[in-house]
């Protein structure tokens, strides 16, 4: 009887260790603060759909129902990252094993506008592409093994490089950053 009672107490304390999920399989919630005390919520459901939320920190969350980059599981999430302060989402999907980037503008999703501006969509084929960190609050540093000064020609590089993306504008140079 202690051997069962210490061998339950033994899993309960490993399941404590295990991050909590949502139901029904979603990946746990990862949240970013933005400038004024709120933050930015992600939950990828079981589905593979995105699903963002808006919070106090500490409070119930807000759906954000018009911020979807994933289309019901069509594609792939692979990670997000928010401007210093707070203008410029941007997010990489996979869709069908091919890598994009794609912006929003967070005052125009917050505000629910509709009429958000046109922003650039990054999608290569091959190749890779990950999202560095932000220069300032309109440059976004990324890394690919593409060329991609040299856009749709396909270009591998010898190894990963680094560009600048000029928001809201889309123009892509190189990093002139350490590595």
């Amino acid at each position: 009887m202690r051997a069962g009672m210490a061998l339950a107490g033994a899993l309960l304390a490993a399941c404590a260790a295990i991050p909590a999920h949502q139901p029904g399989g979603d990946s746990p919630i990862d949240c970013r603060p933005l400038p004024d005390e709120t933050e930015l919520c992600l939950a990828l459901a079981a589905s593979g759909e995105d699903r963002w939320s808006l919070r106090q920190r500490g409070k119930t969350a807000i759906p954000l129902r018009s911020l979807s980059f994933t289309d019901a599981g069509t594609a792939s999430f692979g990670e997000f990252s928010i401007s210093p302060t707070g203008r410029w989402l941007a997010v990489s999907i996979a869709e069908e094993g091919h890598p994009s980037l794609l912006f929003r503008s967070l005052d125009a999703v917050l505000e629910d506008a509709g009429n958000e501006p046109a922003l650039p969509l990054i999608a290569i084929y091959p190749g890779s592409l990950r999202i560095e960190g932000w220069k300032n609050e309109s440059t976004l540093i990324i890394s690919s093994d593409q060329n991609l000064l040299r856009p749709g020609e396909g270009v591998l590089t010898d190894g990963q490089r680094r560009y600048l993306v000029e928001l809201p504008e889309g123009r892509i140079g190189p990093a002139s950053l350490p590595e």
